[in-house]
């Protein structure tokens, strides 16, 4: 596998992670305010869970490593290393909240919302630091259109407690933007590749 194999693969995990993260909102969204969800959504609902907050999370993580490997040189170390420990760190505290909630501790749930934030907070620092540097070919603008509401959303919430005033599909379709700016990032990503791969040993 070479580097561009390697961004390509990023590229389309971004992909994915956007259309998960979509998915189990709009479930979310449609338990709360459709009576008839309400009947049968057993596995509706587990699919959506598996995929949206279970996989969606780590294919984050593998496309920021991606926007790293492909934009290292232009963004600057700094920038780069916001990328690494987003994925890392969001990526480890997801996981610590998956085995906390699989062992039966109920409380450590809400790591899995923490580290997605922490994740999309560090995409979203990476988008306005960039800004000056470009490193996109277009929509340069889209890491923070990516990454930037769930981690407000979540500090508002959890942190102040303060539940805006609006309808719950105001809400999702705020979070749609943010979701559909990862999908449209991935899509950038996965096609802006070097024209001749080097190979990943000889990259590092």
């Amino acid at each position: 596998m070479n580097k561009n194999t390697l961004i390509r693969l990023s590229g389309w995990a971004l992909v994915l992670a956007g259309i998960g993260l979509f998915s189990v909102f709009l479930f979310f969204t449609l338990d709360e305010n459709n009576p008839l969800m309400h009947l049968d959504k057993t596995a509706y609902a587990d699919v959506t869970y598996v995929y949206g907050l279970i996989i969606s999370p780590y294919l984050l993580a593998a496309g920021m490593l991606g926007l790293r490997a492909r934009y290292r040189q232009t963004i600057g170390e700094i920038s780069g290393g916001i990328l690494l420990i987003g994925a890392v760190v969001g990526s480890l505290m997801v996981a610590v909240g998956h085995i906390g909630s699989s062992t039966g501790n109920g409380d450590l749930w809400v790591l899995i919302i923490f580290g997605l934030s922490f994740s999309m907070l560090c995409l979203t620092i990476f988008g306005f630091m960039a800004i000056g540097s470009k490193p996109l070919p277009r929509w340069n603008g889209l890491p923070i259109l990516a990454g930037g509401l769930v981690p407000v959303f979540v500090f508002l919430d959890f942190v102040l407690n303060i539940t805006p005033e609006y309808t719950a599909w105001t809400d999702f379709g705020l979070l749609s933007l943010q979701f559909l700016s990862m999908i449209a990032l991935g899509v950038v990503l996965q096609g802006d590749v070097e024209q001749q791969g080097e190979p990943l040993v000889a990259a590092a």
